[in-house]
């Protein structure tokens, strides 16, 4: 290593180079500024307090101006089909992905990666796609197919540089329940029922191509996001449960049994009882191979297979050894003939001729399809992503939709069934150093090469043996069940949603489960968004601080004013909860307070004009003397008089009658000033004006009682300032905005005094739209700002009122 460079020669360079010279003089003056670690650091902001309009003002706010629909057409049309050179080239390597990697690709750099990939994937696909296409309840070779066409489209269409695609268990065993509904005699059909039944292998070539149409049409309507409801917990609860049924329909291969074929709901159940009573009429040949077949391929994933990890990259290729010892062993043993052994059967040789899958069929599994498309684009695309963030590049979600549906419509005219991403294939290609989509022509070119020459040398193999490597690769679904005692740990309404689609799924069905567990979803997020957290703020002495006062014993209310919190989005499906939330939490619900307010105002003005109409009584005969004051009928009449009832028990007696609520207890508030009132329960009206005396006053007018009964109801209320803190409302409605203009309103009409703090332009746009009563005054870009224009007002009265009035 060279020495490090003299301190001269560091000055000189820094010299010559004033921005570096700048830099460091700043980061010097920073570090002098920072204070010890172990002293305390201090906040200190001195700013004007400001309403929205003055924010914005302030700070040069410019609302954007929205586009019409023909302005954003006319946009699109010039960023994207402008008649250019480079207009040109970037639609067709956005769309052709390969034109851009391709002339790219360093050899130096990437290709042998992309070989050991190749070759490794490859290996992999044989025993896996043959075992696979018996979920879809095709013969073996067909999986290889998928393999070859699927690999190669992808890599022409495909963003992915480590995904490997093809057969997929959780959708070939959903293909397989299609193909078996219309490729076999269903045994629920009715009497007399003529049954049109297909070749499986066009059954299942046809739901490539309806899955194939789906996701283009979802990449034309920009509809892929839609796959954001099926949450990590539904998915990993439907890809257990849909494990449950790839090991039960393996179970037939695996002990050599015949069963009968059920379908519909709890068809799971039916085929567990089928096994239970054919146990004994098991094949011992096929249960042997089976339970080799499982041992050598446990013990080395779970032995030989971590002891090779520390030495070497590449994988030992288990399945594949396991096949050929398998058809070995069953070719010259002749395990068929002797001992009743289900091997493959007939395998072809070459390339599948063009075949037009069953366009009529299309309309009968569309909604199969759409099942199929949603779940395998979720799946692979999720893998996809993953892969991409862990290596820093970018997959382009949509043009994924266009891989996988090109690539099933292209690949249902060669014998296909649905492609997807496999889990299994794709570890293993990023784990051997796979750089490119490169390593799909690799593997394509390899499984040619088994197509055309080696295809009839498995036609022996015993089915049971890929029976054995589908039960041992469900290891990694099964094991998700670890998860679920964390996630009930973590949010229980995560593991609602886990357990009852997997339950959906085992007990019912595979699309039946789906259904429920997207149903589910769908709840959990509806009720999430239902109830938000709601707080009642108060200030942190000293600071700009407000917290929940529930929550922090150290935050106080402000005198005379109410912050109310609102922890998410308002809509329609809340808003009854808001205003719910308010009424409970500041302890006033204005209508109520009104109507009890009225009654009270007309019961003194009939008491005024009793007292009225008794006063000239009395001067029409001056020798009878009036036995009753004039000034206590009001309050006697009301109930309200301490000779008449105490304080406690009028309170008691106004919330039993259903006047007012009880408002928001907390007990632990520092201040009793604090106490929440509920008028008029609190109202303290236990004054007369009653007098001993020999002069007594002159009785009340109907208007002057009225005004009176005002003055002291607006004395005693214990606030008159109501903040409403907008800031986690991301968005709402405009029923939702209704319903909060009218609850504005009702609290103004009691002269209360609202105010709306940090709404952001979508919040602030929908309010002028619906006619908000507040005045511009009225917003405030924080809590903070609105307490101290409150405090300003409190303290110097004459000065502009902050809250003058509804606009």
């Amino acid at each position: 290593m060279g020495r490090p460079p003299s301190p001269r020669r560091r000055s000189t360079e820094m010299a010559a180079n004033p921005a570096a010279l700048r830099r460091k003089q700043k980061m010097a003056e920073a570090a002098a500024s920072c204070p010890p670690v172990d002293q305390q650091v201090r906040v200190v902001v001195a700013r004007p307090a400001f309403t929205q309009q003055q924010f914005q003002k302030q700070f040069d706010y410019t609302e954007p101006k929205p586009k019409t629909n023909s302005e954003l057409v006319a946009e699109h049309f010039r960023d994207n089909c402008a008649p250019n050179g480079d207009c040109v080239a970037n639609t067709l390597t956005r769309y052709l992905p390969i034109l851009a990697w391709l002339p790219a690709y360093s050899i130096k750099n990437d290709l042998f990666g992309d070989i050991i990939a190749g070759v490794t994937v490859a290996i992999m696909h044989v025993p896996q796609g043959m075992a696979y296409a018996l979920l879809a309840r095709i013969p073996p070779i067909h999986g290889i197919y998928m393999a070859f066409f699927q690999c190669l489209l992808y890599v022409i269409f495909g963003t992915s540089r480590h995904v490997s695609v093809g057969t997929f268990a959780v959708t070939c065993i959903m293909t397989g329940k299609v193909v078996m509904e219309y490729s076999e005699p269903q045994p629920n059909a009715p009497n007399g029922t003529e049954q049109v039944l297909y070749d499986p292998v066009l059954v299942a070539t046809t739901v490539s191509m309806a899955v194939g149409i789906v996701e283009l049409v979802m990449f034309a309507l920009r509809i892929g996001a839609l796959t954001v409801i099926l949450s990590d917990m539904l998915v990993k609860g439907f890809t257990t449960g849909a494990a449950v049924h790839v090991l039960m329909s393996q179970v037939k291969s695996l002990f050599g049994l015949t069963l009968p074929r059920y379908t519909g709901p709890g068809k799971l159940i039916k085929t567990f009882v089928a096994i239970l009573r054919n146990a004994f009429s098991a094949n011992p040949a096929a249960m042997v191979i089976s339970g080799t077949a499982i041992s050598v391929l446990v013990f080395n994933n779970e032995y030989l297979k971590p002891k090779a990890a520390k030495r070497t990259k590449f994988p030992i290729p288990i399945e594949l050894i396991v096949v050929v010892i398998g058809t070995v062993a069953s070719y010259f043993g002749d395990l068929h003939g002797n001992y009743q052994v289900q091997v493959i059967g007939n395998v072809t040789t070459g390339l599948p001729k063009p075949t037009n899958p069953i366009f009529s069929l299309i309309p009968n599994i569309l909604m199969d399809a759409v099942i199929i498309a949603i779940i395998a684009y979720s799946v692979s695309l999720s893998m996809a992503q993953l892969f991409a963030k862990k290596h820093e590049y970018v997959v382009d979600a949509n043009q994924e939709l266009i891989a996988y549906g090109v690539g099933n419509i292209a690949s249902s005219f060669f014998a296909c069934a649905p492609m997807a991403a496999s889990l299994s294939r794709s570890l293993i290609m990023e784990n051997v150093g796979g750089r490119t989509q490169a390593s799909g022509i690799i593997t394509s070119s390899i499984l040619l090469v088994v197509l055309l020459w080696l295809g009839p040398l498995f036609q022996v193999l015993p089915n049971c043996v890929l029976s054995s490597i589908i039960v041992v690769s469900l290891k990694g679904m099964f094991m998700q069940f670890s998860d679920l005692k964390q996630v009930w740990r973590t949010s229980r309404a995560d593991a609602v949603i886990w357990f009852t689609t997997f339950a959906a799924v085992v007990g019912l069905d595979i699309d039946i489960g789906l259904a429920v567990g997207v149903a589910v979803s769908v709840v959990v997020l509806l009720l999430r968004n239902q109830k938000p957290e709601t707080a009642l703020l108060g200030n942190i002495d000293g600071t700009d601080i407000y917290l929940d006062v529930k929550k922090y014993k150290a935050a106080e209310e402000e005198d005379n004013v109410k912050i109310f919190q609102f922890g998410g989005p308002l809509h329609f499906c809340n808003r009854d909860y808001f205003r719910q939330r308010v009424i409970e939490l500041t302890g006033l619900d204005p209508i109520q307070y009104k109507s009890f307010v009225a009654k009270l105002e007309s019961q003194a003005r009939s008491a005024a004009m009793k007292e009225q109409l008794k006063l000239k009584k009395a001067r029409r005969n001056p020798q009878k003397e009036s036995s009753k004051k004039t000034g206590g009928g009001f309050f006697k009449e009301t109930k309200l008089d301490p000779s008449v009832e105490k304080p406690e028990s009028a309170q008691k007696r106004a919330q039993k009658e259903g006047i007012a609520n009880g408002g928001y207890d907390n007990s632990d508030e520092k201040t009793g000033s604090h106490e929440l009132l509920t008028p008029p329960s609190k109202v303290e009206y236990y004054g007369s004006f009653d007098s001993d005396s020999e002069s007594k006053p002159p009785p009340l007018s109907a208007a002057d009682a009225v005004a009176q009964v005002r003055q002291e109801v607006k004395i005693n209320m214990m606030f008159s300032h109501l903040i409403f803190d907008m800031t986690s409302v991301g968005f709402t409605d405009t029923a939702s905005t209704r319903s909060l203009v009218s609850l504005l309103k009702e609290y103004e009409a009691i002269d209360v005094s609202c105010y709306l703090v940090g709404c952001n332009e979508t919040v602030l746009r929908i309010l002028a739209c619906c006619s908000c009563p507040l005045g511009e005054e009225r917003f405030f870009p924080t809590v903070h700002d609105t307490v101290v224009s409150i405090r300003a007002r409190a303290a110097d009265p004459d000065a502009q009122s902050t809250s003058s009035g509804m606009s």
